[in-house]
């Protein structure tokens, strides 16, 4: 088992085959959202779920976002889900970001919120499923309090 720890106390995060896994996919591109479904298809996992779907799905392992969403951002969602807004989403979910460039200050901004990867487009499955693995390893004393003060609105 992985640890993570909660704003209270140690706690595991149960493993979970990849091909077991539940991945959210949160972005608005069309052709986007295709191609990390392929990958993730080529990487094993079986259990895909749009966040546009139009269902609500619980248990999920792991987010997927892009930084840029159609009535937010991808910085927002996170944050939303670490502070438990998202009551969907459990606060400590592997997060990983995808986007087409790196910018310093995003960087700093998800960092802050404990994301647990940042992946350049286009993202080969190989790639992805390294991340995932990687992602699902980290741990982070989780801190809502911390969370609520991040500044998620470097994306205007």
């Amino acid at each position: 088992m992985t640890p993570h720890t909660t704003s209270q106390r140690l706690t595991w995060r149960e493993p979970v085959a990849l091909g077991q896994m539940h991945v959210m996919i949160f972005d608005d591109d069309f052709a986007s959202r295709g191609a990390l479904r392929l990958a993730l298809k080529t990487a094993g996992v079986m259990f895909i779920h749009e966040a546009n779907s139009g269902h609500t799905v619980s248990g999920i392992d792991v987010v997927i976002s892009a930084l840029r969403l159609q009535a937010s951002t991808g910085l927002r969602l996170l944050k939303a889900i670490r502070t438990g807004l998202i009551k969907s989403i459990k606060p400590d979910v592997c997060f990983l970001f995808v986007s087409e460039s790196v910018d310093p200050a995003v960087l700093a901004a998800a960092a802050q919120l404990d994301a647990n990867g940042y992946l350049l487009k286009p993202v080969p499955a190989t790639r992805l499923r390294d991340a995932i693995v990687r992602g699902r390893g980290k741990c982070a004393t989780l801190d809502k309090t911390k969370y609520a003060a991040a500044d998620a609105g470097c994306l205007h």
